[in-house]
């Protein structure tokens, strides 16, 4: 089924740092309560204005890429049209803030120019892995908010991805950055994409150090994703 699909794609980026095209999310968190009706009536009207915005602009994204797709996709090559996928994706993803996280702790083992080769690459492996299943899947899909929460400046927008007629739970964990939603997390059927990488980087610098995690990060973003999916398949 597809919602078994998506779950074994994120587990599965423990060893191959595969990755799951469009679904960015949040792990629930309870709002706050307080001590009035007017405050928390208040927090509320905020939750809902935070929501609904940052639903907005996960509803807009794809719905463009979706169109640029479908319009594009016989016109331009595959590079050609991942470039243009990436330049819209690119100002709703923070890359950098999923880079910092899957490293956790051993962020703070890096050099400054060894965290900045770590974001550029882990943004390459991030981009062409999801972009081709975008191309691939994105014509098909559809998307279903359901009901988002909010807790101070962090959103978690709630939503079921279809496909082929298959449901998959996706969560959007997003925040503000420079006023504007930024997608920093996913989690797809309870599998959190952060968490995984978390896990395989950090097998990695317990038996290497950080340049041999940059050199394992090079070789998967030049195979690129069609070899790293035929070496799973392999397994």
């Amino acid at each position: 089924m597809k919602h078994i699909y998506f779950a074994n794609l994120l587990k599965s980026a423990q060893r191959s740092f595969v990755v799951a095209p469009f679904f960015i999310a949040l792990l629930p968190v309870a709002l706050p309560s307080t001590g009035s009706t007017l405050l928390n009536s208040s927090f509320q009207a905020r939750a809902e204005l935070s929501t609904d915005s940052a639903q907005e602009r996960v509803r807009v994204t794809f719905e463009t890429v979706k169109n640029v797709v479908r319009s594009e996709k016989d016109k331009l090559s595959a590079d050609e049209l991942d470039r243009k996928l990436r330049a819209i994706l690119e100002p709703v993803f923070d890359f950098e803030e999923m880079a910092r996280s899957s490293l956790g702790a051993n962020w703070r083992r890096a050099t400054p120019d060894e965290q900045t080769e770590f974001v550029k690459l882990f943004s390459e492996l991030l981009g062409r892995t999801y972009l081709s299943k975008i191309r691939k899947s994105i014509e098909t899909a559809s998307i279903r908010f359901l009901s988002s929460m909010t807790k101070e400046d962090r959103v978690m927008v709630r939503s079921v991805i279809t496909t082929d007629g298959e449901d998959a739970t996706a969560e959007y964990r997003m925040y503000q950055r420079d006023g504007e939603w930024r997608i920093y997390d996913l989690v797809v059927e309870n599998v959190g994409l952060v968490t995984n990488y978390r896990n395989e980087f950090a097998a990695i610098l317990r038996k290497d150090d950080f340049s041999g995690l940059i050199a394992k990060l090079k070789e998967r973003t030049l195979k690129g994703p069609e070899s790293n999916e035929a070496k799973e398949a392999a397994k």
